[in-house]
């Protein structure tokens, strides 16, 4: 903000003046800060014409190599980043004449109004400016052998950054999450039954899938020059293998075991555990 408020000055030498809470500051501040970028050289404009990169990765051709073929059937490599930049409603202050304003739309340009303060009233009067960002995923990686088997990793991250320009704070959402599942699927698996006072082995395919994902999940609250405080949160566990047999064309019976625990991040939500067991033969068409 020191920066960008020692620019403003010498670039607008008109009779007002400037603070580090000012919009005209704050706005090219916080981009400058959550966008990596070079404070002394990042635009005063909020509405920037060059657009944030995205981007995805998928990469197949470790499968193809020798020391994997032989195992591997195929195994998929992703990256993926996503990114949005916003700004939020905004008006034209009423300190500048209609024709001032049209003139200079869409451009930023420099205040030449003061308040009752000496500061500059900012030719458009904005609440929010806010950016998001998104590895979905970070790194994923699947797999699958010749024997169908199949895995599965992947690491998410996201973040929400918003500045609230009536208050000067920033609250920034974050999630991080582990995702590990592997499963396969055992062909003409027999499997005995008891009907009508007989013993019946059946010969189906049987599935067993297993997810297991580690997040964290948290919402801090930035006060400029002030503490941060984290507002909501937690630690999450969840744990969920499952089996499946299907029993002929129109009946299948599942059994699952899932594990769930949430340990809060603040002193007003209290440590949940949940654990849930059963199974349920529903019928589909056939």
């Amino acid at each position: 903000r020191q920066i960008i408020l020692k620019r403003l000055k010498e670039a607008n030498v008109g009779a007002g003046e400037y603070n580090d809470k000012s919009q005209d500051v704050l706005i090219p501040a916080f981009f400058a800060a959550y966008a990596g970028r070079d404070p002394n050289k990042v635009s005063f404009s909020p509405f920037y014409k060059i657009p944030f990169p995205n981007w995805r990765l998928d990469y197949n051709g470790l499968g193809n190599l020798e020391p994997f073929k032989r195992t591997f059937s195929s195994i998929n490599i992703t990256h993926s980043f996503t990114s949005t930049y916003s700004v939020g409603n905004f008006v034209s202050s009423l300190e500048y004449d209609a024709r001032f304003v049209a003139f200079t739309s869409p451009l930023y340009p420099f205040p030449t109004q003061v308040n009752s303060y000496n500061q500059f009233v900012p030719v458009y009067v904005m609440s929010v400016i806010q950016i998001q960002e998104k590895f979905a995923p970070f790194l994923g990686i699947q797999i699958r052998t010749k024997k169908n088997v199949t895995g599965r990793l992947e690491y998410n991250q996201e973040r929400t950054v918003s500045l609230n320009l009536s208050n000067a704070q920033v609250a920034e959402l974050s999630d991080k999450a582990l995702v590990i599942a592997f499963g396969f699927t055992r062909n003409n698996f027999r499997l005995p039954f008891r009907v009508g006072g007989r013993t019946v082995t059946l010969k189906n395919d049987l599935k067993f899938d297993f997810n297991f994902t580690i997040r964290d999940s948290r919402a801090v609250q930035r006060k400029l020059d002030g503490e941060s405080i984290i507002t909501a949160g937690n630690y999450n566990f969840q744990l969920r293998p499952q089996v499946n047999y299907k029993v002929n064309k129109r009946l299948s019976v599942t059994a699952y075991f899932d594990r769930m625990i949430n340990n809060p991040l603040v002193t007003n939500s209290f440590r949940r555990a949940t654990a849930r067991s059963t199974w349920w033969s529903p019928f589909t068409s056939s």
